[in-house]
């Protein structure tokens, strides 16, 4: 019977989603500068409505949904900060900054499919040794290598594909809650400047 715990699982892959999110953060930091510029953000000279945001995005119920949704909010209120209201023309099309902002978190996916794969991968890459054909051309374990190791990244393995889905949400709003927060900053240092 296995000791090893959901809760070592999760902390394990928490680690590995950990490492994968800091090798997308310049990507993702790239696509929100673009945005920043777009919009030429540093006009609205306010204390960063973004925060506001950001602490949506942080509270410990949230989710992508309520994220869009308080963006959405924000648009419609009377006295919301200009910042959500900026436009820019762009083929003929006119686009509002909220719009575009909640596009980019929607857009996230392909960052978040990139760290998924890459965990995935290196799972793959570990469990490798563990299944390496024996001389008579046998599967067979590497009897040299720890079965503790092998039944953990297993079991990782499993419980990576039984909760792809929620997996997803967690980095999608890991990764949401980065770039909300480098928006937030970038607007500050555009201010500031």
């Amino acid at each position: 019977m296995s000791k090893i715990s959901v809760i070592d699982l999760e902390e394990q892959l928490a680690l590995r989603i950990n490492q994968e999110l800091s090798k997308q953060l310049d990507d993702v930091i790239i696509k929100m500068q673009q945005i920043a510029q777009e919009f030429a953000i540093k006009q609205v000279k306010e204390r960063s409505p973004l925060k506001n945001v950001l602490t949506t995005a942080t509270d410990p119920m949230s989710s992508i949904e309520v994220i869009k949704n308080y963006i959405r909010y924000q648009v419609g209120r009377k006295d919301a900060s200009k910042i959500w209201k900026l436009e820019k023309i762009e083929n003929g099309k006119k686009e509002i900054f909220a719009n575009a902002v909640i596009t980019q978190i929607n857009d996230l996916t392909a960052n978040i499919e990139s760290i998924f794969n890459a965990i995935n991968s290196s799972i793959d890459k570990e469990l490798k040794p563990f299944l390496e054909k024996n001389k008579d051309n046998q599967d067979s374990i590497n009897p040299s290598l720890n079965h503790n190791q092998l039944e953990k990244l297993e079991l990782l393995k499993e419980y990576l594909y039984n909760n792809k889905s929620h997996i997803r949400q967690n980095i999608h709003l890991k990764l949401t809650q980065l770039y909300l927060g480098y928006l937030s900053r970038e607007h500050t240092a555009l201010i500031g400047s």
